[in-house]
């Protein structure tokens, strides 16, 4: 039997294989950030389909943290109740559930409440096309214990895990990026200083949880912008977190902007598979956790040769789970060896209002072939 399906230890937990679905924001919560029964439903779908970790959609630790509307919240006792009702269904099919906590920070969508976007300093969000206004020491602080909040929420509602978000342009992500930190205090400048703040959120977490609860870190690797985070500063973001304790790393990149940007609209048919695999290559080379790859994983084959080959231990799906939540019971039964997910990035929805779906029968070329599920040459 393949690798890809025997069981793995991260950290304290052992999954059942090598498989991630990664954080995928489902919006699927009330207006208050309260988990629906539909997204324990999806959940539910994804253990028995046979997925070895679930990570849910990014939870907001704070009120004014919410990137866009029906967002989950983690920021209240009330929000316990529909979180728990995703780890126990989870919990009935035998799986494994953690969660995903991040604060927004630049990236928020003004219409939402709680006043203008926070970040490190101000600047014009090319993605949403408004400007920020920069934290004070005093809030850097309290959103630090926003997260430790957060983390002590996820214990009691069940989860087996927790990762923390510093990638995609969010505030961790936004501390780490001299494009949007230029700081002068503690908190800028230098690289230590720029990573301080998602240090701190992890040994704020580490202390609420212990230290054999199972911590992760979604990572940007890069801005992949002139002037922002290079590789190798991520690199080493990556060596401080590993050297902390971190239980694993998800390895992404780029800010809004970047050619790299996620939920990007103009994904090409025949891009790239698994785009992030030379990074993820560097990342296992310079530290011993596990290192999770993500990004156009589409076919058996290719996720098994980056597993070999060294490129990463655990390998992570979205669009295709979207589209086939059972897809690695259909690996692993030999009935299918790609995803018939076609990338067309129209799983979010024509919205942010809508809950994703797939709407792959809705718009597949008269050139696909169901036999060969790749996308086929435009041209």
């Amino acid at each position: 039997m393949s690798r890809l399906f025997l069981p793995f230890p991260l950290g304290s937990l052992i999954l059942h294989n090598r498989f991630l679905r990664s954080a995928t924001a489902e919006r699927m919560a009330s207006s208050e950030g309260l988990l629906l029964p539909t997204a324990a439903d999806l959940y539910r779908r994804l253990a028995e389909g046979g997925v070895g970790l679930i990570v849910t959609g990014h939870a907001s630790v704070s009120p004014e943290g919410k990137a866009h509307p029906k967002m989950t919240g983690i920021y209240a006792d009330f929000h316990l109740s529909g979180l728990k009702g995703a780890t126990e269904a989870v919990h009935r099919a035998e799986g494994r559930i953690a969660i995903q906590i991040n604060h927004s920070g630049g990236m928020k969508e003004v219409d939402l409440d709680q006043g203008p976007p926070l970040a490190p300093s101000p600047y014009l969000n090319p993605l949403t096309g408004h400007r920020t206004r920069e934290l004070s020491e005093q809030e850097i602080e309290r959103i630090i214990d926003d997260f430790g909040q957060a983390a002590r929420r996820a214990v009691i509602a069940g989860f087996d895990g927790i990762q923390i978000h510093a990638a995609h342009g969010y505030l961790a992500n936004q501390f780490l990026s001299p494009l949007t930190n230029r700081r002068k205090d503690r908190w800028g400048g230098s690289l230590e200083n720029r990573s301080r703040f998602l240090l701190s959120v992890y040994r704020r977490v580490r202390q609420e949880v212990g230290p054999d609860y199972p911590l992760l870190c979604k990572l940007a690797i890069s801005d992949f912008m002139e002037g922002g985070l290079t590789v190798e500063e991520g690199l080493q973001v990556a060596g401080w977190l590993a050297e902390a304790g971190i239980d694993g790393l998800e390895i992404s990149g780029g800010l809004a902007g970047s050619r790299y940007q996620k939920g990007r609209s103009d994904l090409e048919w025949m891009k790239e598979e698994a785009y992030f695999s030379p990074y993820t290559r560097m990342v296992k080379q310079r530290v011993k956790v596990p290192v999770i790859l993500v990004g156009m994983m589409r076919n058996l084959e290719v996720m098994e040769r980056m597993v070999t080959e060294g490129c990463a231990d655990l390998i992570a799906l979205s669009r295709p789970l979207i589209r086939e939540p059972d897809l690695v019971i259909r690996f692993r039964e030999g009935i299918q060896l790609s995803s018939t997910c076609t990338s067309c990035n129209r799983c979010t929805g024509p919205s942010r209002q809508e809950p994703i779906a797939c709407h792959y029968e809705q718009h597949v070329p008269a050139s696909y072939d169901l036999a060969n599920p790749r996308p086929q040459n435009k041209s």
